[in-house]
């Protein structure tokens, strides 16, 4: 993304496999670059998404609003 390769970037990131040790931050660097490439809803979207897991409360409206942003 910081290289000017921002679909290559994309393309990594959307493959990157969930692992412990790395939590949510591909989701985030994922979000990061959508927002580069000018894809701000979708960047919205997958922002949101990395967090809900986390959220104590209110994860199916949080859920339904991040998929709004794409409809």
């Amino acid at each position: 993304r910081n290289l000017d390769r921002v679909d290559e970037a994309i393309a990594m990131l959307r493959d990157a496999p969930e692992h412990p040790s790395t939590g949510a931050a591909p989701k985030v660097f994922l979000a990061l670059a959508l927002h580069s490439a000018g894809r701000h809803d979708e960047a919205l979207r997958v922002a949101i998404e990395a967090v809900e897991p986390t959220l104590p409360r209110y994860h199916r409206s949080v859920r339904a609003y991040a998929a709004a942003l794409t409809e």
